[in-house]
């Protein structure tokens, strides 16, 4: 509103994820690098999986979903917040697979996921 709250200063905790990834008891993982060359062979280790901002920057969603599908375990949760604008839509030198959120949603259920709640 006013310059003074442009330049206002705020601090934000400092926090190393690593420093808070030894408090946490259970398994948890928090990893860069490629998503499906990380997860593909972890089948079945994870009672949840969430995501947030995720599907859209895959150029491929269907191996990301898959992959997702076969790390939980039986019964596992996967919740997913976030839009589908297809980062790579507008990149001549990228191919890439993209869903409506109704072909989407059709394509989770044919993965085997059952669909609790949605909210395009």
């Amino acid at each position: 509103m006013s310059s003074e709250d442009q330049l206002r200063s705020v601090k934000v905790p400092d926090v190393a994820p690593v420093e808070l990834l030894s408090s946490i008891q259970g398994n948890f993982s928090m990893t860069s690098g490629d998503f499906v060359e990380t997860y593909q062979n972890d089948t079945g280790n994870w009672n949840a999986i969430v995501s947030c901002f995720f599907l859209d920057t895959a150029n491929n969603p269907l191996t990301y979903l898959e992959t997702i599908y076969n790390a939980l375990k039986p019964g596992g949760i996967w919740i997913n917040i976030g839009p589908l604008l297809w980062h790579f839509e507008n990149d001549p030198n990228k191919v890439s697979i993209e869903l409506t959120f109704d072909e989407l949603i059709l394509i989770i259920k044919k993965i085997g996921f059952t669909i609790d709640y949605e909210h395009p």
